[in-house]
Parts: structure tokens; C-alpha cells; sequence
């Protein structure tokens, strides 16, 4: 489930149709959390583009979402997406590391232990998983 998520974000972010940056990722994932997960009343003009878009994403009725994981289970999903764009951005990598790692290696194939890192000059370098 993560993984449908990340790749709208990544698409988003390569296609260029929405200028977006990690930590405007950070508040939609927030937003949509507050919505579906905290009953925050969803008002259309309150929210971004990115967080339209993930909204209409999200759908508590859908089979795809229902058949995967029970809701509980995707607020955690978000909860953890939440953690991990906190951990990858800023420092070295900038204002965009999150994003550029899922640019780099969402759909890399088989990189066999491997992942790359994408400085905010963007340098790029290989490093191997931690396991």
C-alpha cells in the first residue's frame, strides 16, 4: 500500500505538474491522515493540489484499499510514511531527499542491496542496505 502511494508522489514529482517539496509532502500525508484517520472535516479549498489529489486517492470504500489492509493498518502506513520524510529530508539532502529517493529507486528493479542517494547539488551515490 505504501509503495501506491509513493509512486503517485513520485509521478507527481517527476511530471513536474505540481511543484512540490518534502515537507509539502509531509502535510498532505498529515492532512489525509487527519481526515480519514482523526475526522478533520475535509473542506476543498483548505487543501493543496497534492492533498486533492492523494484525497481522491484514498477512497474508504474502495475494494483496492479494503481488499490490501483494514483501515487501521493504512493509518499506519501513513504514519510511517510520515516518519520516513522526516528522516530523509534535510542536512545534505536538502529539501527535496525524500522525493529524490523515491525518483531514484521506487521501481529501480533489483539493485541488489543497494539504494541511491541524491545529494540537494545532486551528486548521486550508491549505498548499500543496512541490514
Amino acid at each position: 500500500m505504501a509503495s501506491e502511494i509513493e509512486s503517485l508522489v513520485r509521478d507527481i514529482y517527476i511530471n513536474g505538474n505540481i511543484r512540490i517539496t518534502d515537507t509539502m509532502v509531509l502535510e498532505a500525508y498529515k492532512n489525509v491522515y487527519a481526515v480519514h484517520f482523526q475526522g478533520k472535516q475535509a473542506e476543498e479549498n483548505q487543501f493543496d493540489e497534492l492533498t486533492k489529489q492523494l484525497l481522491e486517492q484514498y477512497d474508504p470504500h474502495s475494494y483496492a484499499w479494503k481488499a490490501n489492509m483494514d483501515e487501521e493498518m493504512i493509518g499506519q502506513v501513513f504514519l510511517r510514511l510520515m516518519i520516513s520524510i522526516k528522516k530523509m529530508s534535510g542536512g545534505s539532502m536538502g529539501e527535496y531527499g525524500y522525493l529524490n529517493y523515491l525518483k531514484n529507486n521506487l521501481g529501480a528493479g533489483n539493485m541488489q542491496g543497494k539504494y541511491i542517494v541524491e545529494d540537494k547539488f545532486g551528486n548521486k551515490i550508491t549505498r548499500r542496505v543496512d541490514k
